[in-house]
């Protein structure tokens, strides 16, 4: 049989044209896919430089409060030590039977000393703020960025408006273990700044367990001590650094009376006889009587890895308050 040879190149060509024309189709579906894809890409950017942007601005804010809150604090350590001199010369008035002016001076330097310690209460609080909302960014921007991992884990705040709600919530501690507060407690009740100190007592409580925490994930070269934890910039539960004191003078350690009054009941897990001496302290009101102080033992280079609190209450006796 005969081929006719225009039949064949007819039909050569025709499905030359069908071939192309598929090709031709199969690249519009990929380019269109491609452009969808940018599209997608461009969105999900767009997104991400925002939640950037607003990370950014939340940072610049939270330096910007905490470089104020700092501030504050020198200004109400510069209070306490005026305060101080006030009283020295108030001894010099009384000393002169200048008594009705004396006691004005005083009032005058109590009333200053006491408006500074609620303005660092309301800038601490403030602060405490923002680390919250800049921890949440912190973990929005890790999802976008698909590293969740990296982000913070959420801190749940609990609403502290007692002495009560403290002692019922140490139980949710890991590393800190609260003695028998009760009776320095009961002498701070009822008083005007009871709020703050109590508001104060807590935020140290946390900073301590934050402190044994970070120190056992890290490692006891990174976080080696407690005044460490409060320069650290990854704490999030930090108290100023001035509010911390981690020994007594040696003024008070010499009067064994003073002494004495330090030593406080432990688990004999962290000392034999359960007793131990408790030097470090956290300043949870200011130098004004009843100027409450909370005594702890810091055990995280020990056997428990914990921290003990021994005492919460007025000032323990020195030459001051003797």
């Amino acid at each position: 049989m005969e081929v006719n040879s225009d039949a064949m190149e007819e039909l050569r060509n025709e499905w030359s044209l069908l071939s192309e024309s598929e090709m031709l189709s199969k690249a519009a579906d990929t380019i269109e896919r491609l452009e969808n894809e940018k599209s997608e890409l461009v969105k999900a950017l767009t997104a991400t430089q925002g939640f950037a942007e607003k990370f950014k601005e939340h940072c610049k804010k939270l330096v910007e409060v905490a470089k104020a809150a700092e501030a504050r604090e020198e200004k109400a350590l510069e209070n306490a030590k005026e305060a101080e001199r006030d009283l020295s010369q108030l001894l010099q008035m009384v000393e002169n039977s200048d008594l009705g002016e004396a006691m004005r001076a005083r009032e005058a330097a109590e009333q200053e000393v006491q408006a500074a310690e609620e303005l660092m209460d309301e800038q601490n609080q403030e602060l405490s703020s923002l680390r919250r909302e800049n921890d949440q960014l912190r973990r929005e921007l890790a999802r976008f960025e698909g590293a969740l991992e990296a982000a913070p884990a959420e801190i749940n705040e609990v609403d502290i408006t007692s002495w009560d709600d403290i002692f019922d919530e140490s139980s949710s501690l890991e590393y800190v273990v609260l003695g028998r507060l009760e009776s320095g407690v009961d002498k701070l009740r009822g008083q005007d700044q009871e709020k703050t100190w109590i508001r104060w007592s807590w935020r140290a409580i946390q900073a301590l367990d934050e402190y044994a925490r970070m120190k056992k994930e890290r490692g006891a070269d990174a976080v080696p001590h407690f005044d460490l934890y409060l320069q650290d910039p990854l704490a999030r539960r930090a108290i100023p650094k001035m509010r911390y004191s981690g020994s007594e003078s040696q003024g008070v350690m010499s009067n064994p009376r003073f002494r004495n009054a330090r030593v406080l009941p432990v688990e004999k897990s962290v000392s034999r006889d359960g007793w131990v001496l408790m030097e470090s302290h956290i300043r949870i009101g200011s130098g004004k009587p009843p100027a409450p102080r909370m005594h702890f033992y810091d055990d995280t280079n020990g056997s428990t890895g914990k921290i003990y609190i021994g005492y919460l209450g007025p000032h323990l006796p020195n030459y001051q308050t003797n």
